[in-house]
């Protein structure tokens, strides 16, 4: 379909998302969700039924190259998503963003990602340690690299789904993010022979990130220090009191040393600039979670890989902390459905707060996601009253 034929089915997919959609389920979500994630308790742990953004099928209909070049193509794609994820009476926002993967703070430097056919986009050049002793940001990163394309497409989304939808940011990934994308894997020896250096440039990435996130966020109509974030998914949560998201997922390589002179100060910086955030990184380093654990900045964190973590030790820091945890927990193979829900509960001591539960699809068998919702309430009724 060229363009103009796919607007007319756009518009066909907003009718039905309209119907299908639970605005009062949302309305209610909304609260629960900002109570745990102010660290208050909630009538009910807050429950998202969704698939993680790293298992999702962005390509069902076009290719990864097709929606990147077409903001129809885009948001055709992310509609019928959002469609099937909004017959799921859950707790969730329904949330969109433009889908660029990790390469646009890098574009904001000079580099020009390459666009592939079925998988994200990529920065296979960075630049030299000349370019970036050199580098000065620009005053207007409304027209630097991808951020015109990235304005255009948010506009285009949030015009046509209304009030329907939450559009939120771009992927913005983090400070020690950037800077690995920008300089390449050369910075883990730099930390080593030019600590100075690997400061100059976390220092660039730290206020490109502040300010194209503020770039970003005027575009929207959004508050400085609140807003909502999908990571990646159809359903996300709602940030009343701290408006940003960080992931770390390259600092998890990091020692304990280097996560406290590397990683924390440009983390603290940029949460401090939005009221506070949560953070997001896969793998597992328990010295990076014991600094965030320490932040008043972070309000929660989200694991890339939970399966990797203790999760009873991992929700007693979470509450010992008043942080949440937003994300899921590993099903064993031989549990009920209702036998999982009362572990995952038993986590919490008897407090309604710390959590806003990811239950993945992978988790659930056939027949039981039109129940889970209810059971998952039923099951707080009778665990925590």
């Amino acid at each position: 379909m060229d363009n103009l034929k796919i607007r007319d089915e756009i518009k066909k997919l907003v009718e039905k998302l309209h119907k299908v959609r639970r605005p009062e389920s949302e309305r209610i979500g909304k609260e629960r969700i900002s109570a745990i994630y102010e660290g208050k308790e909630s009538d009910y742990i807050p429950i998202l039924v969704d698939t993680p953004a790293h298992f999702i099928n962005y390509t069902t209909d076009y290719t990864l190259k097709e929606q990147f070049f077409s903001k129809e193509k885009m948001l055709y794609a992310a509609l019928k998503r959002l469609i099937e994820a909004a017959k799921i009476d859950c707790d969730g926002q329904l949330c969109l963003r433009v889908n660029f993967g990790t390469v646009l703070m890098p574009s904001l430097f000079g580099l020009r990602p390459i666009i592939m056919e079925d998988s994200q986009p990529w920065c296979k050049e960075h630049l030299s340690k000349e370019e970036v002793l050199h580098f000065h940001i620009p005053d207007d990163l409304s027209r630097i690299g991808l951020m015109p394309r990235a304005l255009e497409y948010m506009a285009y989304f949030q015009e046509t789904v209304g009030d329907l939808v939450h559009v939120y940011l771009p992927d913005t990934q983090g400070p020690f993010a950037i800077a690995h994308l920008v300089y390449g894997d050369d910075i883990f020896t730099e930390m080593y022979d030019d600590p100075k250096f690997i400061h100059h440039l976390l220092g660039l990435t730290t206020k490109v990130f502040i300010r194209a996130t503020e770039v970003l966020k005027k575009a929207l109509g959004e508050p400085i220090g609140s807003g909502y974030h999908g990571h990646g998914m159809s359903y996300g949560i709602y940030m009343p009191r701290g408006g940003t998201r960080i992931s770390d997922d390259t600092p998890v390589l990091l020692s304990p040393e280097h996560i406290k002179e590397f990683v924390i100060p440009y983390d603290g910086e940029i949460l401090t600039s939005f009221s506070g955030g949560w953070i997001h990184y896969c793998g597992y380093n328990m010295s990076l979670t014991k600094e965030f654990m320490r932040m008043k900045e972070v309000r929660g964190i989200n694991l890339g890989n939970p399966e990797r973590w203790d999760a009873r030790e991992f929700m007693r820091m979470i509450l010992d902390h008043g942080k949440f945890y937003f994300g899921s927990w590993k099903r064993n193979d031989s549990e009920s459905l209702s036998e999982y829900f009362r572990r995952i509960i038993s986590y919490l001591e008897g407090k309604k707060r710390g959590l806003i539960f990811l239950l993945e699809p992978a988790n659930l068998r056939a027949g039981e996601a039109e129940y889970a919702v209810s059971l998952w309430r039923k099951i707080q009724d009778e665990e925590l009253g």
